[in-house]
């Protein structure tokens, strides 16, 4: 299942980031991956791709926490 982030109004503390879609996705997930774009990968001026950063949230099958990068 994939979902989209929103940003929450008048967050002072914690992250401004939620999804939608309620609590019972965070809950009901065995593993829950945030993954972002950190940069694009030029060859001279043309884009050839993105490097990509992969943050384990939650896993309930394997260790969390853990991320990885890759191109």
């Amino acid at each position: 299942f994939i979902n989209q982030l929103r940003e929450k109004i008048g967050v002072m503390f914690g992250s401004p980031e939620t999804t939608t879609g309620g609590r019972a996705l965070k809950f009901y997930a065995s593993v829950r991956i945030d993954i972002r774009r950190i940069e694009t990968l030029k060859d001279g001026t043309d884009a050839v791709g993105n490097r990509t950063r992969c943050k384990i949230v939650k896993n309930k099958v394997a260790p969390p926490f853990k991320q990885a990068e890759f191109d």
